[in-house]
């Protein structure tokens, strides 16, 4: 890349990141738990914030 014919920047070639080192998936295994019963915790209040009768006009 050049203005004028002067260099104004050097193109080089990206290095290769070192593959060992991008562990992403699994970061945070054995940092936290999680109940079995997760997804029934809160099934009650959900529930009645959708069958309460209050969202539509009669």
């Amino acid at each position: 890349m050049a203005n004028a014919g002067e260099p104004m920047a050097k193109v080089v070639p990206l290095e290769e990141a070192d593959a060992s080192k991008k562990q992403r998936i699994g970061f945070i295994r054995g940092m936290i738990s999680v109940p079995d019963d997760f997804d029934t915790i809160i099934t009650d209040e959900i529930e009645e914030m959708f069958s309460d009768g209050k969202q539509f006009s009669e």
